[in-house]
């Protein structure tokens, strides 16, 4: 849909005669900017409903509606909006409806900012979606066989095809009465109306904390949620069917694969840990950049460098307080917009020179991880760029620092996680300049244990 100027389109002069309204009945219409032929506002009506809105922006000065705005902006360039009728003649107002709603789903499936202040009618349950996620709703698929550790959630939020992703997370993620079993998964997982919706990879389990949903000063029995990140690698379990699982008469859970005691467990945040925990989840997310594995060297046993894969170091989105830190370049200069700060969220890290690689004392530029044959295997270390060439066969994993700046506390938890070092969480603190009692550090000393 190109948006060409619409000189030649002229709007009509006057509103429609008593037989037009008459013939017409109700109609679905569109408002064009004559200067760049953008459409900007769908809507329905029947008489001179099409024509109402430019006179409400000239009559009705003190409405800061966006519909209203745009058109006073045509009017003060001397033009006239273009009014379009994309069907007429329609039967009846609940047809005019639908009609309105296919049109402002489909405008805005091809990438078009209408102003139109809410969406078409009974288009969250009805409108835009997937194939599959279409198709899910009336008839979805089992669930296929599942070797990992799964927690899911029946969420009592109505979900819709035009539910967010953060929406769908924040009803999912809490607030629940949980027993044991619901840290041993690695997973949760949305579930309405018996049918897969979202899928997580949990980090860590915290207590309700004042700024949570629905907390109250006694809430008891306490109530747990998880901080989770997106889990690509499971996609396949979403939009499917659930009901063939043994469940509970009314239970809120379903557990898959959480049986076994032995099973490794996330931790579960209490106290001030978790109020802290819980200020560090609600910082503004006001820009974005993406670390991608290729950035991080991985090293097998025998010192060959190996593709990065799994849930590793799969590819990480980091928040950045822009208010209280101003974006910085890194080192490799890269990213041009990248916020350089300690795990405190505010104070930025030291530079290369307070850092000094542990072998010759030089400014590191490296965080490595000794390898299976070197003197301090999973020990992480700070090192140059000399001495990591010089033993980089003897090394499991290199982060450069310029990476690890962006995101230390996703990276160096995914390196405990998966029990790639051991080290004192204090050590590293120090080393690193990074604030040893925040939400990475708690959970770092649990997972070590």
């Amino acid at each position: 849909m190109a948006s060409t100027p619409h000189d030649d389109l002229l709007p009509l002069d006057g509103p429609f005669s008593p037989y037009v309204q008459e013939q017409i009945g109700w109609y679905v219409y569109l408002l064009r900017d004559p200067r760049n032929g953008e459409v900007f506002y769908v809507g329905k009506g029947k008489g001179n409903r099409v024509f109402q809105h430019a006179q409400d922006a000239d009559t009705l000065p003190d409405t800061d509606k966006p519909k209203l705005s745009r058109i006073r902006v045509i009017h003060e360039d001397g033009r006239q909006v273009v009014t379009e009728l994309v069907r007429h003649h329609i039967p009846t107002e609940q047809t005019a409806y639908l009609v309105e709603a296919a049109v402002i789903d489909a405008m805005r499936a091809v990438g078009l900012e209408l102003t139109n202040a809410v969406s078409g009618h009974h288009s969250q349950l009805y409108g835009l979606a997937s194939t599959w996620v279409a198709a899910s709703i009336y008839d979805a698929p089992p669930l296929p066989e599942v070797d990992e550790p799964l927690v899911m959630f029946k969420i009592p939020k109505l979900w819709t095809p035009a539910m967010t992703e953060g929406d769908l997370y924040e009803a999912t993620r809490g607030w629940w009465v949980l027993g044991p079993k619901a840290r041993r998964a690695k997973y949760a997982v949305a579930v309405h109306r018996g049918v897969t919706r979202g899928v997580w990879r949990i980090e860590y389990w915290r207590e309700r904390v004042p700024g949570d949903r629905d907390y109250t000063a006694d809430d008891q029995p306490a109530r747990t949620g998880f901080a989770g990140s997106p889990a690509p690698e499971m996609t396949h379990l979403l939009n499917r069917s659930v009901k063939s699982l043994r469940q509970g008469s009314g239970a809120v859970t379903i557990y898959l694969n959480c049986d076994d005691p032995s099973l490794p467990t996330s931790p579960l945040l209490a106290g001030a840990v978790a109020v802290r925990s819980a200020e560090s989840e609600r910082a503004p997310a006001q820009s974005r950049f993406v670390w991608q594995p290729q950035d991080i060297e991985i090293r097998d046993a025998q010192g060959t460098v190996v593709k990065p894969a799994g849930e590793l170091f799969a590819p990480s989105t980091v928040r950045r307080d822009e208010a209280n830190n101003p974006p910085t370049s890194t080192d490799a200069g890269r990213r041009e917009d990248v916020a350089a700060m300690s795990s405190d969220g505010k104070t930025p890290p030291p530079t290369t020179a307070d850092r000094p690689c542990a072998r010759c004392g030089r400014p590191a530029q490296w965080l490595v991880t000794g390898g299976e044959h070197s003197a301090a295997p999973g020990r992480l270390l700070l090192y140059c760029n000399a001495c990591r060439s010089e033993g980089a066969e003897r090394l499991a994993v290199a982060i450069p620092l310029s990476v690890l700046d962006q995101d230390p506390q996703s990276l160096l938890l995914r390196l405990y996680r998966v029990g790639a070092t051991r080290s004192d969480p204090d050590q590293v603190a120090e080393h690193l300049g990074l604030n040893p009692s925040g939400p990475w550090y708690t959970l770092a000393r649990a997972l070590r244990h």
